[in-house]
């Protein structure tokens, strides 16, 4: 009985290590609040010293200062469906407002957002996508002016994708979007275009995607898995 007991704590811990996680370990630094993006409406961008601003710690805990707000809490890993690369979901936080500064609240979603919240995170970049379309972006370091774009400033993410590919740093709808194949063939065609594009109905492949804004194009070059 004995050596069972054994036995079963030990496959218990085996099976403890192997479960992976989805995680980026990109995700825990300090995250600066870059923009907010709405589809289907603008994006608004955010700068200063004052800027709202959350840390992530390896245990998925955090603290944020937004505003006059301090708050504390939990994330989780969550399996949940979800728009981004992992998928985060909160457990518990709590907030005071104690800071100087205004009772405004720019984080309020994320916080109190009870589905998955979707994740994307690079080196200097990381996002959080609650509802669909509803993007908080933030940023490694603090943005100290307001933004001025141009076309090559546009990015997207996640490359490779197999259906949303999301748009960042643009200040206007972009015109047209077309995606071509590698021989210059026409696949598909997009119009007014806010900050995301659905390509799930194209084949598995390497495509160039060219965006249009008041004339000037960029082409971006994109997997679909």
């Amino acid at each position: 009985m004995k050596t069972i007991l054994l036995l079963l704590i030990t496959l218990t811990s085996l099976s403890a290590q192997d479960k992976s996680s989805d995680i980026d370990p990109l995700l825990f630094k300090t995250w600066y609040l870059y923009s907010v993006s709405v589809d289907l409406g603008e994006t608004n961008y955010y700068y200063g010293e004052d800027v709202s601003r959350m840390t992530i710690y390896e245990d998925l805990s955090f603290y944020a200062t937004d505003n006059c707000w301090e708050i504390s809490g939990n994330f989780q890993e969550s399996e949940g469906p979800h728009f981004g690369d992992f998928g985060l979901e909160m457990v518990d936080y709590e907030k005071a407002c104690i800071l100087g500064g205004s009772s405004s609240y720019v984080l309020e979603l994320v916080y109190e957002f009870d589905q998955t919240i979707g994740c994307y995170v690079e080196a200097e970049y990381m996002s959080m996508e609650t509802y669909a379309g509803f993007v908080h972006g933030f940023k490694s370091e603090i943005t100290l002016s307001a933004p001025t774009h141009t076309l090559n400033e546009i990015s997207i993410f996640p490359n490779p994708t197999s259906d949303i590919i999301h748009i960042q740093n643009i200040s206007q709808p972009i015109d047209l979007a077309t995606l071509y194949s590698l021989n210059g063939n026409i696949i598909k065609t997009y119009t007014t275009i806010y900050n995301k594009i659905n390509i799930s109905e194209v084949p598995s492949g390497m495509y160039f995607l060219v965006l249009e804004i008041d004339g000037a194009t960029t082409v971006k070059r994109i997997v679909r898995e």
